[in-house]
Formats: structure tokens, sequence, C-alpha cells
């Protein structure tokens, strides 16, 4: 006869219901954490504290959904995944809404610009000068090159 013990069934459903109530808690607490930082203007700092309370958050996720089996853990990265998503469209939207597309449309013009004269300042530079020496019946006699 065997001396092991197993755990009782009732411990075994406690710790399934714990599991999966932290694992509710995670969801709430990133939801949480992004509603910090989304109401945070974009002229503001975002504390240190909130931002290692985001990582902390999604490493326990990631670490609980690392296990195949635990369908619970797949779920709730699941959710995470799309709530971090539905918060970076918010995010782009309103930085998309801050930015001022006609001055940005005219410094990337300026920049090409730019670009461009530097470009053909470089090419100007590289080009060889060719003179042409001539007898006096102006065949070429001789070529040389000038840099």
């Amino acid at each position: 006869m065997s001396n092991k013990r197993s755990r009782s069934p009732s411990i075994v459903d406690s710790s399934e219901k714990r599991l999966c109530i932290d694992q509710n808690n995670l969801l709430s607490e990133l939801t949480q954490v992004l509603n910090q930082i989304n109401s945070t203007p974009s002229s503001g700092e975002i504390s240190a504290e909130l931002i290692e309370t985001f990582k902390i958050l999604l490493l326990e996720i990631e670490q609980l959904s690392a296990d195949e089996s635990n369908l619970e853990a797949k779920a709730v990265r699941y959710e995470s995944d799309r709530c971090l998503e539905s918060w970076f469209d918010d995010l782009l939207e309103r930085c998309g809404d801050d930015l001022d597309w006609n001055d940005l449309a005219l410094a990337l013009a300026l920049e090409e610009e730019e670009e461009e004269e530097q470009r053909n300042e470089e090419e100007e530079e590289e080009k060889e000068e060719e003179i042409i020496i001539v007898d006096d019946e102006d065949t070429p006699v001789q070529r040389l090159t000038v840099s």
C-alpha cells in the first residue's frame, strides 16, 4: 500500500478557482493601468511605478499563458492582447488628432528638397571636368581630366 497523500478535491477546486480569480484580476488590473496611462495628458509624464506595474502584469500574463494546457490562461492572454490592441489604436487616433498634417507634409517636403540638393551637390563634385587640347586645325590632340 502506498503512503502517498493526494490533494483532496476541495483543495484542487479552490486552487483552480483562485487561479481563475487571479487571471480575471490580471485583466482588471491591466485595464486600470492602461486607463491611467491613457488619461495622462500628452504633455504629462507617466510614472515609473505605473510602467513597472504594466510590465509586471504583462510578464505574469505571458507566464500563465506559456502553459499550453491552461486554456483559461490562453483566454486571458487573448483578452489582454485585444485590450492592448484597442488601447494602441485609441492612442494612435488620439496622437493623429494632435498632429497638424499640413505642417508634417511641409516638413517632409523640405527635408526631401534638402536631400535632393545635397545629392546634386555630391554629383557635381564627383563629375570630372575634361579639358581638350586642340591643334591649329581644331583637331583634338590630348584630353586631360581634372578632378
